[in-house]
């Protein structure tokens, strides 16, 4: 892993030893998704889940797909900081992201494949928005391996990254800081992600929006989850993770926390989840709401 920046070092403290067994460097995806408004939210929920599931397991050189469903209310509430926003605006809300990891080089031929293509197709039925991000080789990491305990307390949060810093100096944040600060902290669920840079050709599925203004775009997501007894403002307000939240400033203009409402699998392990085995859950409709 790269070695943090001496700016981070002196407020962050210097980095422990990693002793995870199975972290891994890996490439992946993450799409950013928004319900069409004339559609109950619970309709689209489980239509995502199920319908554009069945295409989304055929895709091929997919070893994990899982469905991370926001909660329609329970958001912005990462720590804050006096330079960095956590609050998320109403207009640039969204409710879900499907988190792929992706062979080696696989990217690019599971785009052109016939699966994906229908799937570009089938987005129209359901989303209003469809935001792609994809990772470079290695780029991502996975601190405590594949997918497992749906049970946990999960969030999803996107980072935006501040004008003028370098890639590497936020690559170096993101994974060495934020991310080690919630592995030190306990998490018992644990992915840092780094975007590759905005490419518009990677977003030509009909029938739905691909607006992402340069100020409101995204450079990076963590996916964190906490065991249920202690929760996730445990976590977050941990000694590590405060340490952490004093250097973000420097490196970050946004925070977005999202709530997860529930994971649903639908590759693991290279293989694809039946619909009777994903634990799709029904859920309330929309109701609104910001910062909880």
């Amino acid at each position: 892993m790269p070695t943090a920046p001496d700016s981070v070092h002196s407020d962050a403290g210097s980095p422990a030893v990693v002793k995870a067994a199975d972290l891994q460097s890996v490439t992946t995806g993450c799409w950013l998704l928004r319900f069409r408004s004339d559609i109950p939210r619970s309709t689209a929920s489980r239509y995502w889940a199920m319908e554009h599931g069945d295409i989304a397991s055929r895709i091929p050189h997919v070893l994990e797909t899982v469905e991370r469903h926001f909660s329609g209310s329970v958001r912005g509430f990462w720590p804050r900081s006096p330079l960095c926003a956590t609050a998320i605006p109403e207009e640039w809300r969204f409710d879900g992201m499907p988190e792929l990891r992706l062979t080696l080089g696989g990217a690019l031929r599971a785009l052109r494949s016939p699966a994906a293509r229908q799937i570009h197709y089938d987005e129209q039925n359901v989303f209003s928005t469809s935001l792609g991000h994809l990772g470079l080789p290695g780029s991502s990491r996975w601190w405590t391996g594949g997918f497992g305990d749906r049970t946990l307390d999960t969030a999803v949060v996107l980072i935006r990254r501040r004008a003028g810093v370098s890639r590497v100096g936020f690559v170096s944040f993101v994974h060495d800081v934020l991310a080690r600060a919630l592995f030190e902290a306990g998490a018992a669920e644990l992915r840092s992600h780094v975007f590759a840079p905005w490419l518009p050709a990677l977003h030509n599925t009909p029938g739905v929006s691909h607006d992402n203004p340069p100020h409101l775009r995204y450079h990076g997501a963590l996916v964190v989850g906490a065991k249920p007894a202690e929760g996730m403002s445990s976590l977050l307000e941990s000694a590590p993770v405060t340490r952490a939240v004093l250097s973000q400033d420097r490196y970050c203009t946004a925070l977005h926390a999202y709530k997860v409402e529930q994971s649903v699998p639908i590759v693991v392990d290279g293989r694809p989840v039946a619909a009777r085995d994903r634990g799709f859950r029904e859920i309330a409709s929309y109701g609104g709401g910001g910062a909880h």
